[in-house]
C-alpha cells in the first residue's frame, strides 16, 4: 500500500490519473481511490488525459465557434493545425460561405420549394442548370427532388425530365429581372 506522502509527490508530478499511476506503477483506478482517500488536489490535470507529456508541451485554445478551452496536442502543435474543439464546430468554422449566401438558400428565396418536374414537396435539392457550381444567380438554380435530380445526371434517364426543365428554366428566365446564365 502507498502511504500519503508518496501519493503526493506522484500526484503533483503527474498531470492526469493514468500518469500518477504510471509514477506509482498501480492500477489508474486505484489510484483515484487513493486519491480521494488522502483528499488531494487534482485541479492541475489535463481534462481526459491518457497522456504523460510533460504539462509544458500542451496548449490550451478557446474555440472561435463555441468559446470552451481545448487542449492541443503535440502531434497537432508541429502543423497548428487544430483550429476548433470538435468536428462539429470545425464543420460550422470552415464552411465556404455564410448561410445566407449558400446557393439552397438563393434558390428558394427565388423559388417555390417545390421539385419542377415532379411536384414533390418534402425533400428538394437545387440543381445547377450550367452545371457550374460556382454560379449561384437564381436563374442557374433549379429545384428538383432528389431522383430527378439523379435522373438528370444520369444519360439513361436524363430524357426523362430535360423537357420539364428546359421548360422551366425559360419561364422563370422570362419573368425574372435577374440575368439568365
Amino acid at each position: 500500500m502507498k502511504n500519503k506522502e508518496e501519493v503526493q509527490v506522484a500526484v503533483a508530478n503527474s498531470i492526469s490519473f493514468w500518469d500518477t499511476a504510471k509514477k506509482l506503477n498501480i492500477n489508474s483506478v486505484y489510484v483515484k481511490d487513493l486519491i480521494h482517500r488522502f483528499n488531494i488536489n487534482t485541479e492541475h490535470f489535463i481534462k481526459g488525459g491518457k497522456c504523460s507529456l510533460p504539462r509544458s508541451v500542451t496548449e490550451t485554445r478557446t474555440c472561435p465557434v463555441c468559446g470552451e478551452s481545448f487542449i492541443i496536442h503535440p502531434s497537432h502543435k508541429k502543423e497548428n493545425k487544430k483550429v476548433t474543439c470538435s468536428k462539429s464546430c470545425s464543420n460550422t468554422y470552415f464552411q465556404r460561405l455564410p448561410k445566407s449566401l449558400r446557393y439552397n438558400v438563393i434558390c428558394f428565396k427565388h423559388h417555390e420549394k417545390v421539385c419542377v418536374v415532379c411536384g414533390e414537396k418534402r425533400v428538394v435539392e437545387v440543381h445547377h442548370y450550367d452545371e457550374n457550381h460556382t454560379n449561384d444567380i437564381p436563374t442557374n438554380l433549379i429545384p428538383l427532388c432528389p431522383t430527378c435530380h439523379k435522373c438528370y445526371h444520369t444519360n439513361n434517364w436524363k430524357y426523362t425530365v430535360i423537357d420539364k426543365i428546359e421548360e422551366y428554366h425559360k419561364k422563370f428566365v422570362l419573368s425574372s429581372n435577374v440575368k439568365a446564365t
